[in-house]
């Protein structure tokens, strides 16, 4: 019976994602799949692990995000990669359409561009957060905030686990320091921008969402 409930509650959280107004320059926050999203979610104290940005090109929708790389994925590709369909869409409150052209060709400008495992800003690397901070920035448009690393809540075994296995290759560290503690201390200094710091900016307003 308890199955049968959460197919009912899980499918009827769905059902509506057709009927959402999507304008470029949106964006679009998901749980991800990935091997780093538990991680993310846990320093970030959010749900979001990964965020994109709408284009509206005719009858077809996509997502520029950063992922392998800066890529731009029809939007049902994207929504079925997340955790169980969920996802959420926000939007810079009047943005005019000159604006959103702008961001979402700031995004493209960035197509092919590595994925940046580090989570960092001393690389040519691009992770899905900073992709959003590059691509508004550059059209003047402020949204979320960056913060140091050690204002996050890092200082658990999910966090240190992933970065006990990359620290040797990160920017601030390679080359620089020997030990792991060397470089978790120089990343406790680094700005990071996240998809919840992105979400929580006054600027943007829910539009549709399907998490609880």
């Amino acid at each position: 019976m308890k199955y049968v409930f959460f197919l009912v509650w899980f499918f009827a959280s769905i059902v509506n994602a057709g009927d959402i107004a999507y304008q470029s320059g949106d964006l679009i926050f998901q749980s991800s799949s990935s091997k780093q999203s538990y991680a993310i979610m846990w320093a970030s104290k959010s749900l979001y692990s990964h965020v994109g940005i709408i284009e509206v090109d005719g009858d077809k929708i996509y997502v520029l995000e950063a992922i392998s790389r800066v890529s731009r994925t029809p939007l049902n590709e994207w929504i079925a990669r997340g955790r169980f369909g969920r996802y959420s869409v926000f939007r810079y409150k009047n943005l005019d359409s000159d604006k959103r052209v702008e961001i979402v060709n700031n995004a493209k400008d960035l197509l092919g561009r590595r994925y940046d495992l580090y989570f960092t800003s001393k690389n040519k690397e691009i992770y899905c957060s900073e992709l959003v901070d590059i691509a508004f920035g550059k059209a003047g448009v402020s949204v979320g905030k960056k913060q140091k690393v050690k204002e996050l809540d890092i200082n658990n075994l999910v966090v240190r686990k992933l970065v006990e296995r990359r620290w040797r290759r990160h920017p601030v560290c390679k080359d620089v320091v020997k030990t792991f503690e060397e470089c978790w201390r120089l990343m406790l200094e680094d700005e990071l921008i996240t998809p919840e710091s992105l979400a929580e900016d006054v600027h943007l307003e829910k539009v549709w969402s399907n998490y609880p």
